[in-house]
């Protein structure tokens, strides 16, 4: 909501910062022959100092509006990246890099301000937060910072409202301070949240005054795909996916409390999987999909997984007893697991190797085996 300070230099300390801006020449101080160095020719150089001092007539001493003019209209995309430097570092060029971090590299202007989450916030409450030294998002964004610092009880009571979360249980306050010497050690700057319950799948998925159910919930980009339209899933379809996955999960019989592991690409099946996990009542065992067979068992083991949704293609999930994902990795071949016993007990089958292509009712989950698309 106020301005991002990012240097124009990749991996700079503050004390490059401050090298960088003590060394470049202030603004003013510019010259025709500086600008033609950093890559332009004479006649564009001349332009373009002419116009660098009648910015600097119309700015005063605000080096941050100098440079939001400097960047939206002086200065091009095709101008050399050496320019742009010459530019930024001598709009700051006795600025503190070590005092204030790094000079702002852009700055919003009121109207962005007003349109983010906390400038819409501080429109409807900044005069109830802050009283009368509210002015308007920018201005007064360094004192709302400061609150929630030192008021963690008012400002987090007002997140949780914004954001519309639901405790099951609610906290008995937003942060308890630890005294003793055992408690610090264990809490570490207090216990957030003491006493608090709640499903963050069903804080997700259920509709109120934040999301209605036609709203975008997922919007994702199919691997290979990019010149195709992205994908949409609404918060109802979003729903409705993942209740049907939390219903699947229940015919396993597996006691509540399970841990469930998910060895998965980023992709919109392993976040449906993920929140029907929590959802049905499950604990979520993450594991990258880059592992090796033997960093996969070692999670397997330590989490005591009884299940372990995996994808063999990019195109299909599967779900099968924790130890079938290590014979699938230590063969590099398609594993197709067995149908499981429905009557509470976990099948004791390893699969079987398929050295052939798996067939078309295979590869669409209607063939023989358990494999949901």
């Amino acid at each position: 909501c106020n301005e991002v300070r990012v240097p124009l230099k990749r991996k700079q300390n503050m004390a490059d910062i401050n090298t960088n801006t003590m060394f470049h020449p202030q603004l003013e101080s510019i010259t025709v022959s500086q600008i033609v160095n950093s890559g332009i020719s004479s006649a564009d150089a001349l332009t373009f100092h002419e116009k660098l001092q009648s910015i600097l007539k119309q700015c005063g001493g605000s080096r941050a509006l100098a440079w939001n003019v400097i960047s939206k209209i002086l200065l091009r995309p095709d101008h050399p990246f050496s320019l742009h430097q010459l530019m930024y570092y001598g709009c700051y060029a006795d600025w503190d890099a070590a005092k204030n971090g790094p000079p702002p590299a852009w700055t919003p202007s009121l109207e962005n301000a007003m349109s983010t989450n906390i400038g819409n916030l501080l429109q409807r409450r900044g005069s109830e937060l802050l009283g009368s030294a509210y002015t308007d998002p920018i201005a007064s964004f360094p004192r709302f910072y400061k609150l929630s610092i030192e008021n963690p009880e008012v400002y987090w009571d007002i997140i949780y409202r914004e954001l519309d979360i639901s405790f099951s249980v609610l906290p008995s306050r937003i942060l308890h301070v630890t005294t003793s010497k055992a408690d610090s050690e264990s809490f570490p700057g207090g216990v957030w949240l003491p006493g608090a319950m709640l499903n963050i799948a069903e804080n997700c998925l259920v509709s109120n005054s934040k999301k209605k159910p036609n709203d975008v919930a997922i919007i994702w980009q199919d691997e290979g795909k990019n010149d195709l339209p992205l994908n949409v899933l609404t918060f109802e379809e979003l729903r409705l996916k993942v209740c049907q996955v939390a219903n699947a999960l229940d015919t396993l019989c597996l006691p509540k409390g399970s841990a469930i592991a998910i060895d998965m690409p980023m992709v919109i099946t392993a976040v449906i999987i993920y929140l029907a996990l929590v959802l049905a009542g499950y604990v979520v065992v993450s594991i990258a999909d880059s592992f090796v067979s033997r960093e996969i068992s070692t999670r397997l083991k330590i989490s005591n997984a009884k299940a372990i949704f995996t994808q063999a293609l990019l195109s299909i999930f599967i779900c099968f007893p924790a130890d079938m994902r290590l014979l699938l990795r230590a063969m590099n071949r398609r594993v197709r697991p067995q149908p499981y016993n429905r009557g509470g007990k976990e099948e004791e089958g390893r699969g079987r190797e398929e050295e052939r292509p798996p067939s078309a009712g295979e590869r669409t989950g209607t063939g023989n085996t358990e494999t949901q698309k």
